[in-house]
């Protein structure tokens, strides 16, 4: 009996030796993920992202003609790049796309899988208690959203710049480039990401909580999470594939605002002496356009793309099975 209770004291023990070692396996396996996801899929969402920014400042130029909608504009918007500027320039801000997530992406994947035991969350079963099932998953998702906010930031706003840069050769820059003009400006730079902060956080709350919460959720009551065949993997990215598209329905108007907020915005391209306020940015969208069709200008090109975010989702999934082994 008492060596039962030892025994017990030595696995107490060694839980936070092996919490770390799953966290440094998380942190792999979602840098594995983030990255592929990233090369693979990048000039489709940087075709989105110019629709997303088109107008947003005057300084970054603008295309030859308005971009268009639909569930394939981004198409139009990387034929007009390579038009105009070059193949290659479908790719602007790919490098800083693909490093800059390391940062970020991973401790999010990391938190979201141990936040629930470092809050001491019991294992609800999927089944019998779906309800505080989903709640924990939800509330994990959101924690590891908010946790990153400042390294997110520095992460995503140099790329959407970037990205958004129409300038010809010689007078535009580079993911790392526009990287280099936020922290040149400081005090520009603080005072962008006071006043995003709120309406990002509310992005957060949205994306993240369904994005982690509903994907955790169908995985666990999904009949084929135990083939590791086609039809698993299938079923794997169905549920991905879903959860991404609902995911980015509900956060999209607060990406987009605080995007178009940022590049309006940003240190060394913004017009002199101007700052656009949060509430002009939305009004720019709104105006002429309605709420439904300003405030998801883009969306549907964003829905073709969502692929990418359910392949980083079934990556990280198999990449995190063959670590743990």
């Amino acid at each position: 009996m008492g060596g039962g209770a030892g025994e017990g004291g030595e696995d107490r023990e060694h839980e936070p030796v092996r919490m770390v070692a799953n966290i440094k396996l998380d942190l792999l396996a979602g840098a594995v993920a983030a990255t592929i996801s990233t090369a693979l899929t990048y000039p489709f969402h940087r075709g989105v992202a110019l629709i997303q920014l088109e107008g947003a400042n005057p300084v970054l130029g603008s295309p030859a003609t308005p971009f268009k909608g639909g569930f394939f504009g981004f198409f139009d918007a990387m034929r007009q790049t390579s038009h105009s500027l070059g193949v290659l320039a479908n790719y602007r801000g790919a490098t800083y796309a693909i490093i800059a997530p390391l940062l970020t992406k991973p401790l999010n994947f990391a938190i979201k899988d141990n936040v629930k035991q470092v809050l001491g969350f019991p294992e609800y079963n999927p089944k019998s208690e779906f309800g505080s099932f989903f709640a924990a998953n939800m509330a994990s998702g959101v924690a590891a959203g908010i946790v990153t906010i400042p390294g997110s930031y520095l992460a995503a706003w140099p790329v959407k710049i970037a990205q958004a840069d129409l300038r010809p050769k010689g007078s535009r820059s580079t993911g790392f480039g526009h990287f280099k003009g936020l922290l040149g400006a400081p005090g520009r730079t603080l005072s962008l990401m006071a006043r995003a902060s709120p309406l990002h956080m509310v992005g957060i709350v949205a994306y993240r909580g369904p994005y982690f919460g509903i994907y955790d959720t169908l995985k666990q009551v999904n009949p084929y999470k135990n083939d590791r065949g086609a039809t698993g993997l299938f079923s794997t990215f169905v549920i991905a594939q879903t959860t991404a598209i609902i995911a980015g329905v509900l956060a999209y108007p607060f990406g987009l605002v605080v995007s178009r907020f940022v590049v309006a915005n940003a240190p060394g391209v913004a017009e002199r002496g101007k700052h656009v306020t949060i509430g002009e940015t939305y009004r720019s969208l709104v105006d002429g356009h309605g709420v439904v069709r300003g405030l998801w200008r883009g969306w549907p090109s964003q829905i073709t793309c969502t692929f990418a975010s359910g392949l980083m989702l079934v990556a990280y999934d198999e990449v995190k099975a063959l670590l743990h082994g």
